[in-house]
């Protein structure tokens, strides 16, 4: 199996790109860092192909995509996982921070999906995931740009849904709570307030829900899918 995963140069793109190598898969791991990648396909080679890449770059986009294709490596598995944060007041929140977030968050995932989609489509068969989140279903304080990149994510993978799956590509949102990542661990606010260590899910836990998703039958569609620590939210 061939699979691009996006952000993979930490947290759940990181842990997604180490599971899914470890399974003998050809993972093709998109980030802006590139010295990450480097060591990162280093450990695996032959498995994890390094292509570093800015998202919210059009142009970028399908050239890697192009290249991945051209190489002869049909994508069947597409994780759209890169994303930034931001917390703070919307009426304070800095004007290029929101077209940041927009861009890779929202846009990002949709040049990814349009890059990848006509050739799964060819093919008859592929999956792409969009990893949104909780806060794309429910509001935070102090999120507000964040929450509508998540919430457009996921109004994005229903729509995109119902294309494509009438040329056999289907297409799931995911939707965790809080994940021990860097992204929360810089500033968690709202979304975070554990007591012990285990009120947070683990970064393998998505590569985990993504690995089961796409050992079910292929009639059966998983379409928004909500998971978050018991313990700490409700």
């Amino acid at each position: 199996m061939n699979i691009a995963i996006t952000g993979a140069s930490s947290g759940v793109g990181d842990a997604a790109a180490r599971y899914f190598a470890q399974k003998d898969c050809k993972v093709f791991a998109l980030a802006r860092s590139a010295d990450k990648l480097e060591a990162l396909a280093a450990e695996f080679p032959g498995r994890i192909v390094a292509c570093p890449l800015d998202v919210s770059r059009p142009g970028d986009v399908r050239d890697v995509f192009d290249s991945i294709h051209c190489d002869g490596d049909a994508l069947d598995v597409l994780v759209n996982n890169a994303a930034v944060l931001s917390r703070q007041w919307f009426h304070a929140e800095d004007w290029d921070m929101i077209d940041q977030v927009v861009d890779i968050n929202l846009k990002g995932a949709m040049y990814c999906a349009r890059a990848a989609l006509p050739a799964m489509m060819e093919r008859g068969r592929g999956h792409i995931f969009n990893v949104a989140s909780i806060a794309g279903i429910t509001s935070f304080l102090h999120h507000t740009v964040y929450c509508a990149s998540k919430a457009g994510m996921i109004a994005f993978s229903e729509a995109l849904a119902r294309e494509a799956r009438e040329h056999g590509v289907m297409v799931t949102a995911l939707c965790p709570g809080t994940i021990r990542t860097p992204l929360w661990e810089k500033d968690p606010g709202e979304f975070s307030k554990p007591a012990k260590d285990d009120d947070q899910m683990e970064p393998i836990e998505i590569a985990e829900i993504i690995d089961f998703v796409l050992s079910r039958r292929p009639n059966t569609l998983f379409k928004n899918m909500v998971m978050f620590p018991g313990t700490s939210w409700a």
